[in-house]
C-alpha cells in the first residue's frame, strides 16, 4: 500500500507527518465508535469566544440515500472518486456570532481548526480524510434546509486507504506523487513581506557567504535546506546523492499549461554577485531527467540549468522563468558520465556555462531572471515522467563574482 509520510526539515509529531490526502478509498465501513471520536475531537478545537460556529452532516454506505443526497452535493469531477469512500461529510459554518448577530471573522478559520482535530484524530485511527472545498452550495442548501447566515463551506471523503492502481491516470498520479510543501523562508517572515525570519534558515551566517567553506570541518551542504525533499538522499564529504522521487518537476505553464513546482532543491541563501558551479552525474533512463543548478528568486522567477534527458541523449539544458517558462537545449551526443555547470549571476543577469571537464567552459545561454534581494541557490533534479533514477553532485562551489 502506498505511504507517503512527510519528509520534514525539522522534527514534528508522527501523526502530522503520516497524514495525507488519498483519493482512492477502500470500500471497508469505519466503525460507528471511530467516527463518534472523530466528532469529539472536533468539538474540542479551539474557537473565538468559543463559539463553535461548525457543524457537520455526516453520511455513510449503511444508508444508501443519505450518502446519494451528500455525494450530489459536490461538484462532478469529486463525486467521481469520492463516491468510493465509506464516509462522506459536508461542513458548515455560521458566519455570525450567536450571542449578538455580528459577523464573526474567525469563523472560517474556526472550522478549519474543527477539521485538524478531526484529521488528526482519523489518523490516529489508521483512517485518512481527504478534504475537498469543490461543492455546490446553493444544492446542500436546498438538499438539507440549511437555514439563513450558515453556509456549507467544505466536504471530507473518510475511509481506508485504497489502492491506486485502482483510480483512473490522473488521480493515481497524484496519489503516488511525492508530498512536498514550501520551505519556511517562503512563508515565516521577520521583516518586510518575503524577508525570511531567521527561524527559517539553518545558518543565518552563511546567507552572503561562500556556502559551507567557513569551517573545514563541516560539509559544504551544512547550511543547505530542501525545497520538496526527497525520500532517500546521503551526504558523503563533499557529495550529495539523492534518490530522485517519480512525477516530480518544475515548470510553468507555456506549451503545457500546467505548473509543476515539486522537483527537489536543495539550497542556500546568497545577495550580492556571484558564481555558483557543480559537477553533475546521474543515471539518467527516461525521458526529461534532469538535474543541475537551480536559481530561485520565487515560485514564479527562477531558472534551472543541467542535464535534461530526451529521446536517449543528454542536453545542456537551460529553463528560465519569469512566470511563463522557456527552454533551450545543446545535445551532448557522447552522453558522458559527469558534466560540470556554472552560472554567473550579476544584477538580475545570468550567464550560464557548462563543461566536460570543470575546467574549459562554453557559454550557453545569457538571460534576464527578475529578482528580490536574495536568492535561494543551489543544486535541483527531477524525474517527471519516468520511475525515478540516481543523482550525484560534488564539487559545489558558491563564490562572489569578484573573487
Amino acid at each position: 500500500m502506498n505511504e507517503k509520510k512527510a519528509h520534514t526539515d525539522h522534527p514534528i509529531n508522527a501523526l502530522l507527518a503520516e497524514r495525507w490526502s488519498p483519493y482512492g478509498f477502500e470500500e471497508r465501513p469505519v466503525a460507528t465508535d471511530d467516527l463518534r471520536s472523530l466528532f469529539e475531537a472536533a468539538r474540542w478545537a479551539p474557537s473565538s469566544y468559543n463559539e463553535q460556529p461548525w457543524s457537520f452532516f455526516v453520511a455513510t454506505k449503511a444508508d444508501p440515500e443519505a450518502f446519494r443526497r451528500l455525494l450530489s452535493c459536490l461538484v462532478e469531477a469529486n463525486q467521481e472518486w469520492a463516491k468510493a469512500a465509506p464516509v462522506l461529510v459536508l461542513s458548515v459554518v455560521s458566519r455570525r456570532f450567536s450571542r449578538n448577530g455580528r459577523e464573526n471573522r474567525a469563523a472560517v478559520h474556526d472550522l478549519g481548526l474543527a477539521a485538524a482535530n478531526l484529521v488528526v484524530e482519523a489518523t490516529s485511527r489508521g483512517l485518512h480524510v481527504h478534504q475537498m472545498i469543490g461543492i455546490v452550495p446553493e444544492k446542500a442548501r436546498e438538499t438539507f434546509q440549511i437555514p439563513e447566515h450558515f453556509e456549507a463551506w467544505t466536504a471530507m471523503a473518510i475511509g481506508y486507504r485504497g489502492d491506486p492502481a485502482k483510480l483512473p491516470e490522473g488521480l493515481k498520479d497524484r496519489d503516488l506523487a511525492p508530498r512536498s510543501r514550501k520551505s519556511l523562508r517562503q512563508f515565516v517572515f521577520a521583516g518586510p513581506w518575503g524577508d525570511p525570519s531567521p527561524l527559517a534558515r539553518k545558518d543565518e551566517d552563511s546567507a552572503s557567504a561562500p556556502a559551507g567553506f567557513s569551517n573545514p570541518t563541516h560539509s559544504m551542504w551544512d547550511s543547505f535546506q530542501w525545497l520538496n525533499s526527497p525520500a532517500n538522499w546521503q551526504i558523503e564529504g563533499e557529495k550529495l546523492s539523492i534518490d530522485v522521487s517519480p512525477n516530480t518537476d518544475f515548470w510553468r505553464k507555456t506549451h503545457y499549461g500546467f505548473i509543476r513546482d515539486s522537483g527537489h532543491f536543495f539550497y542556500v541563501k546568497a545577495s550580492g554577485d556571484f558564481v555558483a558551479q557543480v559537477r553533475v552525474r546521474g543515471d539518467y533512463a527516461a525521458l526529461y531527467d534532469q538535474g543541475g543548478l537551480m536559481l530561485r528568486a520565487s515560485d514564479e522567477h527562477w531558472m534551472k540549468c543541467g542535464i535534461e534527458y530526451v529521446d536517449g541523449t543528454q542536453q545542456a539544458s537551460v529553463v528560465v522563468t519569469n512566470d511563463y517558462s522557456d527552454w533551450s537545449v545543446r545535445p551532448l551526443r557522447m552522453n558522458p558520465k559527469e558534466v560540470w555547470f556554472r552560472v554567473k549571476w550579476q544584477e538580475s543577469s545570468l550567464e550560464v556555462f557548462w563543461s566536460p571537464d570543470g575546467s574549459d567552459f562554453a557559454m550557453l545561454r545569457t538571460a534576464y531572471l527578475k529578482s528580490s534581494p536574495g536568492l535561494d541557490v543551489g543544486v535541483m533534479s527531477a524525474a517527471p515522467q519516468g520511475p525515478g533514477f540516481h543523482i550525484a553532485f560534488s564539487e559545489f562551489r558558491l563564490n562572489r563574482a569578484d573573487s
